[in-house]
């Protein structure tokens, strides 16, 4: 054999065969030499190499176990032991690992604070407690949320509403209480406009007497506006906002109460068998 190099010059080598064409030994050489029978063996082996990995056409094997090429075996794995992609990929269930996250989790006022989680959280999908999940899609670790940013729903009290309720029921400030134990069977208890939000009675006589109420700057008398009875040996009553209403009674002139013995008209009783407790404003 003759070889043309780069410099001009010729290389010859010279390659002894056999009748068959194949490559013989000029004379007597290790076993490793290339015989006719050593190639042999080695394309035996490149062919065994060849049928045991397969070709890109080989259908994927039935069974984990037998005679299949591994072409044929890695089709296999690819079809029948992974999950199916979820958006492109291989879904990973961690349901049966344990979590190296512990901790408490504490709500201070609007945010979320939890302890011993790492600064940087590479999770993002579905992270699975018993029988409730927590979607879990990259918040940041403080949520800008508080209850003072969120809008009121329509028609929702506003605290100037639950004010104006309470100051309905019973105002905050400017009530004034007038009590007489045992001292008066009748009084002129504010000469000017007024609203009465409570009045309890005790009649310590033995028969019935009855609270009476007039819009005057004077003491009782005539036909009151309105009238309670109060029954004998230790009767109590209470006159509050359920009978009263939430916004109390108002009285245009004055607020004036009488112990009467008489129902429809103000006949004084005793005074050392009254006891009266107003709140008025």
């Amino acid at each position: 054999m003759r070889k043309s190099l780069t410099n001009g010059d010729y290389a010859e080598a010279v390659f002894l065969v056999d009748a068959n064409g194949n490559a013989a030994s000029s004379g007597p050489g290790g076993g490793g030499d290339a015989s006719a029978t050593n190639q042999l063996t080695q394309i035996d082996k490149l062919n065994n190499i060849d049928t045991d990995l397969g070709s890109a056409g080989d259908s994927a094997a039935t069974s984990d176990t037998g005679s299949f090429s591994i072409i044929s075996l890695i089709k296999r794995v690819l079809s029948t032991k992974l999950p199916n992609l979820v958006s492109n990929r291989i879904p990973v269930d961690g349901s049966g690992v344990t979590q190296p996250i512990s901790g408490t989790v504490a709500f201070s006022n609007t945010s979320i604070q939890v302890s011993n989680f790492p600064s940087t959280q590479p999770i993002s999908g579905t992270v699975a407690f018993s029988n409730t999940s927590i979607q879990v899609s990259n918040f940041p670790s403080t949520q800008a949320i508080s209850a003072s940013t969120l809008p009121l729903p329509t028609n929702a009290a506003s605290q100037s509403d639950v004010q104006a309720i309470r100051d309905r029921l019973m105002p905050s400030s400017g009530i004034s209480v007038y009590s007489a134990i045992g001292t008066s069977a009748g009084a002129n208890i504010k000469n000017s406009a007024g609203t009465l939000y409570n009045i309890t009675c005790t009649n310590l006589n033995g028969s019935i007497r009855y609270l009476q109420l007039f819009d005057s700057t004077s003491a009782p008398s005539g036909t009151p506006i309105r009238s309670y009875p109060v029954y004998g040996s230790g009767g109590f009553l209470v006159l509050g906002q359920d009978l009263l209403g939430g916004a109390g009674v108002s009285f245009t002139t004055g607020i004036t109460f009488g112990f009467s013995t008489t129902a429809l008209t103000y006949t004084a009783g005793s005074a050392s068998d009254a006891i009266i407790n107003v709140r008025y404003a």
